[in-house]
């Protein structure tokens, strides 16, 4: 049941991008110094190629199925961006983005609004873990989702 997330056959960056400081630029510069060994979709609005990879412009242009996303996107972005992911079929997602400004400050947020989030993200994909649970190199597997 984990194996998707700790060891993933295909990962898509969302957010990937040819800046060498961005943190898709890094994930995936990690995944191929590992030597990852399933495919890497880079996904960016642009398209193209990020490191000698094809860009896709969306998760659902992808042709194959992808077990573990990362998701280095402004936070105003995430609810689609997990939308999109469920609809692929996407079994886990990792959140490394900027928190939204309203973390650490919740009574500020308007009531309710981030159990919708939740709600969202539960509905439309069957699980989604938190950026925490992935910062480590998994060299046994040739996998790493640290940057």
């Amino acid at each position: 049941m984990l194996d998707a997330l700790f060891k993933p056959r295909a990962i898509a960056i969302i957010g990937a991008s040819n800046n060498p400081y961005s943190i898709g630029n890094i994930v995936i510069r990690n995944l191929l110094e590992y030597k990852f060994q399933g495919p890497i979709f880079p996904i960016n609005p642009k398209g193209g190629h990020i490191q000698c990879l094809k860009a896709y412009k969306s998760i659902l242009e992808v042709p194959d199925d992808i077990d573990l996303v990362n998701i280095s996107v402004q936070y105003k972005l995430i609810p689609a961006v997990i939308e999109d992911c469920g609809r692929k079929g996407v079994k886990f997602a990792i959140e490394a983005c900027q928190p939204p400004p309203w973390v650490g400050e919740m009574l500020a947020m308007p009531p309710g609004e981030p159990c919708l989030v939740l709600r969202r993200q539960t509905q439309s994909m069957g699980r989604v873990a938190s950026v925490a649970a992935m910062w480590h190199p998994a060299s046994r597997y040739q996998f790493t989702g640290s940057f």
